[in-house]
Protein backbone atom coordinates (compact mmCIF):
# COMPACT_ATOMS: atom_id res chain seq x y z
CA UNK A 1 0.00 0.00 0.00
CA UNK A 2 2.21 2.84 -1.27
CA UNK A 3 -0.05 5.81 -0.83
CA UNK A 4 0.37 8.84 1.40
CA UNK A 5 -1.80 9.76 4.33
CA UNK A 6 -1.85 13.15 5.98
CA UNK A 7 -2.44 12.50 9.65
CA UNK A 8 -3.42 15.42 11.87
CA UNK A 9 -2.61 14.35 15.40
CA UNK A 10 -4.88 15.60 18.19
CA UNK A 11 -4.28 16.33 21.90
CA UNK A 12 -3.69 13.54 24.36
CA UNK A 13 -5.25 15.74 27.06
CA UNK A 14 -8.54 17.66 26.81
CA UNK A 15 -8.69 21.00 25.02
CA UNK A 16 -11.12 23.89 25.30
CA UNK A 17 -11.44 25.44 21.87
CA UNK A 18 -10.99 24.03 18.37
CA UNK A 19 -8.91 26.99 17.20
CA UNK A 20 -6.35 26.23 19.89
CA UNK A 21 -6.22 22.61 18.78
CA UNK A 22 -5.67 23.45 15.12
CA UNK A 23 -2.95 26.02 15.85
CA UNK A 24 -0.89 23.44 17.78
CA UNK A 25 -1.57 20.31 15.72
CA UNK A 26 1.31 18.79 13.79
CA UNK A 27 1.19 16.95 10.49
CA UNK A 28 3.28 13.93 9.50
CA UNK A 29 3.19 12.08 6.21
CA UNK A 30 4.24 8.41 6.21
CA UNK A 31 4.94 6.39 3.07
CA UNK A 32 4.08 3.52 2.90
CA UNK A 33 1.11 3.33 5.25
CA UNK A 34 1.63 -0.41 5.82
CA UNK A 35 4.28 -2.94 4.86
CA UNK A 36 3.58 -6.56 3.89
CA UNK A 37 6.44 -8.97 3.22
CA UNK A 38 6.16 -12.59 2.09
CA UNK A 39 9.44 -14.50 1.82
CA UNK A 40 10.99 -17.87 2.60
CA UNK A 41 12.39 -18.67 6.04
CA UNK A 42 15.94 -17.40 6.49
CA UNK A 43 15.59 -14.54 4.00
CA UNK A 44 16.72 -11.01 4.84
CA UNK A 45 14.65 -8.09 3.53
CA UNK A 46 15.73 -4.45 3.60
CA UNK A 47 13.46 -1.49 3.01
CA UNK A 48 12.77 2.12 3.93
CA UNK A 49 9.99 4.29 5.29
CA UNK A 50 9.68 7.91 4.20
CA UNK A 51 8.72 10.38 6.94
CA UNK A 52 7.77 13.96 6.05
CA UNK A 53 7.13 16.91 8.34
CA UNK A 54 4.47 19.10 6.74
CA UNK A 55 4.31 21.54 9.63
CA UNK A 56 6.01 24.93 9.42
CA UNK A 57 8.35 24.25 12.34
CA UNK A 58 10.89 21.49 13.13
CA UNK A 59 9.88 18.31 14.90
CA UNK A 60 11.92 15.68 16.75
CA UNK A 61 10.49 12.15 16.72
CA UNK A 62 11.30 9.10 18.78
CA UNK A 63 10.93 5.84 16.81
CA UNK A 64 10.13 2.55 18.53
CA UNK A 65 8.84 -0.96 17.82
CA UNK A 66 6.02 -2.92 19.45
CA UNK A 67 6.38 -6.60 18.58
CA UNK A 68 2.92 -8.21 18.21
CA UNK A 69 4.08 -11.59 16.91
CA UNK A 70 2.77 -14.80 18.43
CA UNK A 71 6.35 -16.08 18.73
CA UNK A 72 8.02 -12.84 19.85
CA UNK A 73 9.69 -14.54 22.84
CA UNK A 74 11.19 -17.29 20.68
CA UNK A 75 12.49 -14.99 17.95
CA UNK A 76 13.30 -11.55 19.38
CA UNK A 77 15.19 -9.09 17.21
CA UNK A 78 13.78 -10.23 13.86
CA UNK A 79 13.42 -6.58 12.82
CA UNK A 80 15.82 -3.68 13.32
CA UNK A 81 15.69 0.04 12.51
CA UNK A 82 18.52 2.28 11.35
CA UNK A 83 17.56 5.05 13.81
CA UNK A 84 15.58 5.46 17.00
CA UNK A 85 15.20 9.22 16.55
CA UNK A 86 14.41 11.48 13.62
CA UNK A 87 14.90 15.25 13.51
CA UNK A 88 12.87 16.85 10.74
CA UNK A 89 13.18 20.46 9.70
CA UNK A 90 10.01 22.23 8.63
CA UNK A 91 8.65 20.83 5.34
CA UNK A 92 11.44 18.26 5.13
CA UNK A 93 11.60 14.49 4.51
CA UNK A 94 13.87 11.77 5.89
CA UNK A 95 14.08 8.01 5.34
CA UNK A 96 14.10 5.37 8.04
CA UNK A 97 15.69 2.07 6.99
CA UNK A 98 14.61 -1.31 8.34
CA UNK A 99 15.97 -4.85 8.11
CA UNK A 100 13.75 -7.92 8.52
CA UNK A 101 15.45 -11.27 9.15
CA UNK A 102 12.96 -14.12 8.84
CA UNK A 103 14.02 -16.91 11.25
CA UNK A 104 15.12 -20.15 9.60
CA UNK A 105 12.82 -22.21 11.83
CA UNK A 106 10.05 -19.62 12.06
CA UNK A 107 6.46 -20.12 10.94
CA UNK A 108 3.48 -17.93 10.21
CA UNK A 109 3.61 -14.18 10.50
CA UNK A 110 5.92 -11.77 12.27
CA UNK A 111 4.09 -8.56 13.08
CA UNK A 112 5.26 -5.26 14.55
CA UNK A 113 3.94 -1.75 15.05
CA UNK A 114 6.40 1.02 14.12
CA UNK A 115 5.56 4.19 16.05
CA UNK A 116 6.73 7.77 15.65
CA UNK A 117 6.16 9.93 18.74
CA UNK A 118 7.07 13.56 19.23
CA UNK A 119 9.97 13.79 21.68
CA UNK A 120 9.13 17.21 23.06
CA UNK A 121 5.49 17.79 23.94
CA UNK A 122 3.91 21.12 23.03
CA UNK A 123 2.15 22.82 25.90
CA UNK A 124 -0.15 25.81 26.25
CA UNK A 125 -2.41 26.97 29.05
CA UNK A 126 -5.33 24.99 27.61
CA UNK A 127 -3.79 22.27 25.47
CA UNK A 128 -1.17 19.51 25.65
CA UNK A 129 -0.25 18.13 22.22
CA UNK A 130 1.86 15.11 21.36
CA UNK A 131 2.26 13.99 17.77
CA UNK A 132 2.16 10.22 17.46
CA UNK A 133 1.46 7.93 14.52
CA UNK A 134 2.03 4.22 13.89
CA UNK A 135 2.15 1.87 10.92
CA UNK A 136 2.21 -1.94 10.81
CA UNK A 137 4.79 -4.22 9.22
CA UNK A 138 3.83 -7.86 8.65
CA UNK A 139 6.31 -10.45 7.41
CA UNK A 140 4.91 -13.85 6.36
CA UNK A 141 7.03 -16.97 5.99
CA UNK A 142 5.85 -18.56 2.75
CA UNK A 143 4.08 -21.89 3.04
CA UNK A 144 3.60 -21.72 6.82
CA UNK A 145 0.57 -19.41 7.02
CA UNK A 146 -2.45 -20.74 8.90
CA UNK A 147 -5.84 -19.06 8.52
CA UNK A 148 -8.42 -19.83 11.19
CA UNK A 149 -11.04 -17.88 13.16
CA UNK A 150 -14.00 -18.42 15.47
CA UNK A 151 -17.01 -16.26 16.34
CA UNK A 152 -17.17 -16.26 20.14
CA UNK A 153 -20.08 -13.94 20.90
CA UNK A 154 -22.79 -11.74 19.36
CA UNK A 155 -24.33 -8.95 21.40
CA UNK A 156 -25.83 -5.48 21.19
CA UNK A 157 -23.72 -2.52 22.25
CA UNK A 158 -25.05 -1.27 25.59
CA UNK A 159 -24.61 2.38 24.68
CA UNK A 160 -25.96 2.09 21.14
CA UNK A 161 -28.67 -0.55 20.57
CA UNK A 162 -28.36 -0.12 16.79
CA UNK A 163 -24.76 -1.35 16.96
CA UNK A 164 -24.26 -5.11 17.07
CA UNK A 165 -20.87 -6.48 18.13
CA UNK A 166 -19.37 -9.77 16.98
CA UNK A 167 -16.36 -11.02 18.97
CA UNK A 168 -14.01 -12.85 16.59
CA UNK A 169 -11.00 -14.84 17.77
CA UNK A 170 -8.10 -15.26 15.36
CA UNK A 171 -6.93 -18.83 15.90
CA UNK A 172 -4.41 -18.77 13.07
CA UNK A 173 -0.90 -17.32 12.81
CA UNK A 174 -1.50 -14.40 10.41
CA UNK A 175 -3.68 -11.32 10.79
CA UNK A 176 -7.13 -11.33 9.20
CA UNK A 177 -9.11 -8.56 7.57
CA UNK A 178 -12.67 -9.86 7.64
CA UNK A 179 -15.91 -8.46 6.31
CA UNK A 180 -19.22 -10.30 6.62
CA UNK A 181 -22.99 -10.09 6.67
CA UNK A 182 -25.65 -10.51 9.32
CA UNK A 183 -29.41 -11.05 9.34
CA UNK A 184 -32.03 -10.67 12.08
CA UNK A 185 -35.33 -12.59 12.17
CA UNK A 186 -38.33 -12.41 14.46
CA UNK A 187 -38.07 -15.57 16.56
CA UNK A 188 -41.78 -16.40 16.49
CA UNK A 189 -42.47 -15.89 12.78
CA UNK A 190 -38.96 -16.09 11.23
CA UNK A 191 -39.78 -12.86 9.43
CA UNK A 192 -36.65 -11.06 8.22
CA UNK A 193 -36.44 -7.68 9.95
CA UNK A 194 -32.90 -6.45 9.23
CA UNK A 195 -29.66 -7.04 7.34
CA UNK A 196 -26.30 -5.52 8.19
CA UNK A 197 -22.64 -5.55 7.13
CA UNK A 198 -19.94 -6.58 9.60
CA UNK A 199 -16.65 -4.66 9.83
CA UNK A 200 -17.14 -2.18 6.98
CA UNK A 201 -13.97 -0.36 8.08
CA UNK A 202 -11.94 -3.57 7.70
CA UNK A 203 -10.28 -3.55 11.11
CA UNK A 204 -7.67 -6.29 11.49
CA UNK A 205 -7.92 -9.22 13.90
CA UNK A 206 -4.40 -10.08 15.00
CA UNK A 207 -3.16 -13.66 15.60
CA UNK A 208 -4.01 -15.06 19.01
CA UNK A 209 -6.33 -12.18 19.83
CA UNK A 210 -10.06 -11.54 19.96
CA UNK A 211 -11.59 -8.36 18.53
CA UNK A 212 -15.12 -7.04 18.49
CA UNK A 213 -16.23 -6.31 14.93
CA UNK A 214 -19.34 -4.18 14.61
CA UNK A 215 -22.33 -3.93 12.32
CA UNK A 216 -24.94 -1.18 12.17
CA UNK A 217 -28.58 -2.25 12.30
CA UNK A 218 -30.73 -0.04 10.04
CA UNK A 219 -33.58 1.13 12.24
CA UNK A 220 -34.41 0.34 15.84
CA UNK A 221 -35.54 -3.13 16.89
CA UNK A 222 -38.85 -3.25 18.74
CA UNK A 223 -39.01 -5.10 22.09
CA UNK A 224 -39.25 -8.84 21.53
CA UNK A 225 -37.30 -12.01 20.76
CA UNK A 226 -35.08 -12.30 17.70
CA UNK A 227 -32.61 -14.65 16.05
CA UNK A 228 -29.33 -13.17 14.80
CA UNK A 229 -27.19 -15.03 12.27
CA UNK A 230 -23.79 -13.82 11.11
CA UNK A 231 -21.60 -15.11 8.28
CA UNK A 232 -17.95 -14.08 7.83
CA UNK A 233 -15.90 -15.48 4.92
CA UNK A 234 -12.19 -16.25 5.21
CA UNK A 235 -11.29 -15.85 1.51
CA UNK A 236 -7.72 -17.13 1.84
CA UNK A 237 -9.00 -20.65 2.56
CA UNK A 238 -12.41 -20.42 0.87
CA UNK A 239 -14.23 -20.94 4.17
CA UNK A 240 -17.01 -19.20 6.11
CA UNK A 241 -17.40 -18.91 9.87
CA UNK A 242 -20.91 -18.42 11.19
CA UNK A 243 -22.95 -18.26 14.37
CA UNK A 244 -26.61 -17.90 15.35
CA UNK A 245 -27.95 -16.76 18.70
CA UNK A 246 -31.11 -15.55 20.38
CA UNK A 247 -31.42 -11.82 21.04
CA UNK A 248 -33.98 -10.31 23.39
CA UNK A 249 -34.95 -6.63 23.40
CA UNK A 250 -36.70 -5.92 26.72
CA UNK A 251 -39.67 -3.58 27.03
CA UNK A 252 -37.60 -1.11 29.01
CA UNK A 253 -34.94 -0.80 26.28
CA UNK A 254 -34.57 2.73 24.89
Amino acid sequence: MNQLLHLLLFPVVSFTVLSTLISYASAIVIDPLAIKISENAGEIVNGKISVRNEHNEPIWLTVFLTDMSLNQDTYPGWISLSKNELYLEALSTKDLNYTVTLPKNGTGQFLTKISFAEKYVKQSSTTRIQTRVSIYLAADIKGTERYSAKIKEIQLNNANPQLIEIAVENQGNVYLKLIGEGVIFEKSTYRLVAKFTINKKLFSVFPGRTRKLSGHIPGKLKPGNYLVSVFIPIPEIDDVISKCRKLTIPETSK
